[in-house]
């Protein structure tokens, strides 16, 4: 092995700073006002990304955004700021994922590039991970009321936060290291919440499993967190920003709450961190002047709304400047509907972040969820019959329950439509679920096949049996170590009853026996089916 070679292997490239010092070098000569901005960002590309071609890659974006370019590499990609998209870029690697470990950057745009760890992302979030470790300096700091607590992690980056909250485990934490995790966990220690402590004791993202907005039902332990004196305000941002956490998802009684306790600041910090979303706090709120100018000066379009919310004139003045401002509008707008589902159409995730009387209006969201079946992930479970719409997304593609939440009403039936019909949707199923064992029995009552997506934990002699009745090549699928040697050769017997060529995944120990019994001659060659 060569010397670069042990340097890889330990983390260090050795050729890495060579290679590149000509890009920033260059960069700095042609920028010469940006240094500052050209030595931080790559500071923090290089605690990251490591690789040689990675950062050669990313020297490449950064001077096409200098050079005012960036649509020269950005594809079709959104390029709002560089910050956003050094949070996207960064938080992929962040999961630890081979595949992505091991892509090779060179000519990819960014939408390229994104849209295949998009991919393996998804694969990997679909795949169910151990809880989490306790570690030195982590202590439970809150106790709540419905048996979770919220965990103090002692660092600011955590690779098996990530893996059981299905999330980079907040990369940004490897370059700044005075972050902190906040970690709202199941007793057994499944990760529900991540929210991200800064040093000056404001939270930064906050949220659910999957990088997902934390639900309504979750708001009773987040006002627990909001009021402890551990969280001093409001900063947000970070990746996918939109999916945080905001202190207007509240009800207005829990913001009087937060109020109440001194947490006023609480207020002005969420309008500075998202000042669009100013137009769903409470009305009192609305009519403060500071917080006014605060919304302005962050969100100038906000001038002609604030204060002329009936306004329907001044209303398309702003669509008409800001196409975002369309999903806050009154809904008596001129063909409100269909323009809010044009809007959402292209983006759907902005669902997330619409008032009620979007995110609950069902004809806007039948509509979507009938255009592509995977809307159903942007779909709060309080939507007014939410199950008709998972069902719906179901329906064209039983794995679509992976973006069902389980906060659902009706979260197991959904489930068991789910696994009727498509037997790989039972590796979307979290094992965890108490009912898990039951849906298991039905996947395999519909098709036997489904034994091979289910936990190896849960393939009881009974599933197994059941599966083996339905489509006797499932028992290839049916882990051999796992039954006594009378249930082993109950299932094999089973088995090459339903299908001669069983005889090849049939224990050593009862092959001649069974071969016996079935009359199977020894010169019948399988070994044709096996390569099949």
């Amino acid at each position: 092995m060569n010397i670069n070679r042990l340097f890889e292997l330990a983390g260090i490239d050795l050729l890495l700073e060579a290679a590149y010092d000509g890009m920033v070098n260059s960069l700095k000569q042609n920028f010469p006002n940006n240094i500052k901005d050209i030595d931080d960002n790559l500071k923090q590309a290089k605690t990251i990304l490591k690789k040689q071609d990675r950062i050669v890659w990313y020297l490449k974006v950064l001077r096409a955004y200098l050079s005012n370019n960036i649509n020269q590499v950005s594809g079709d990609y959104n390029f709002e700021s560089l910050e956003k998209f050094n949070n996207d870029l960064f938080h992929y690697y962040g999961y630890n994922i081979g595949d992505i470990e091991n892509t090779q950057l060179a000519n990819q745009n960014i939408s390229e590039l994104f849209t295949e760890f998009q991919k393996v992302l998804d694969t990997y979030k679909k795949s169910d991970k151990p809880p989490v470790p306790v570690k030195h300096g982590d202590y439970e700091l809150i106790k709540c009321n419905d048996g979770t607590s919220w965990w103090f992690v002692d660092r600011g980056y955590c690779e098996e936060e990530g893996r059981s909250g299905k999330h980079c485990g907040n990369v940004v934490g490897k370059s700044d290291t005075t972050q902190r995790i906040l970690s709202l966990r199941t007793p057994n220690h499944n990760v529900i919440l991540t929210f991200v402590l800064l040093n000056n004791g404001y939270l930064g993202e906050m949220k659910a499993k999957g990088n997902q907005k934390p639900s309504e039902k979750y708001h009773p332990n987040i006002m627990q967190l909001l009021l402890n004196p551990i969280v001093k305000g409001i900063e947000g941002a970070g990746y996918a920003p939109d999916m945080n956490f905001s202190i207007f998802d509240l009800s207005e009684q829990n913001i009087k709450i937060l109020i109440n306790h001194g947490k006023q600041s609480f207020i002005a910090n969420q309008i500075e961190a998202m000042p669009i979303e100013f137009l769903k706090a409470p009305d009192y709120i609305k009519a403060n002047k500071e917080y006014q100018i605060i919304a302005i000066n962050k969100l100038p379009v906000l001038k002609h709304i604030i204060n002329n919310e009936n306004d329907l004139n001044a209303w398309e003045t702003a669509i008409s400047e800001n196409i975002n401002m369309i999903i806050f509008a009154p809904d008596t707008l001129d063909n409100f509907e269909k323009r809010v589902y044009e809007y959402l159409i292209k983006q759907p995730s902005q669902l997330l972040k619409c008032p009620k009387n979007i995110s609950h209006n069902f004809n806007i969201l039948h509509a979507l969820v009938a255009d592509n079946e995977s809307n159903i992930k942007y779909v709060f479970p309080t939507a007014p019959k939410y199950t008709e719409l998972a069902t719906m997304s179901i329906m064209k593609w039983g794995g679509n329950i992976q973006y069902v939440q389980e906060t659902a009403k009706d979260y197991v039936e959904l489930c068991k439509l789910s696994v009727k019909y498509s037997a790989t949707a039972i590796k979307h199923i979290s094992p965890t679920l108490k009912e898990y064992e039951e849906i298991c029995k039905y996947a395999v009552l519909h098709t036997g096949g489904a034994l091979e997506y289910i936990d190896n934990d849960f393939k009881t002699f009974e599933i197994c049996k059941i599966a083996i009745s339905h489509w006797g090549y499932a028992f290839e699928y049916v882990p051999l170590d796992k039954f006594t040697d009378a249930e082993m050769y109950e299932l094999s017997k089973l088995a090459v009853k339903r299908n001669y060529t069983n005889i090849l995944y049939v224990p050593d120990k009862f092959k001649d026996k069974i071969k016996q019994e079935f009359n199977i001659k020894e010169s019948v060659d399988f070994t044709y089916f096996q390569n099949l």
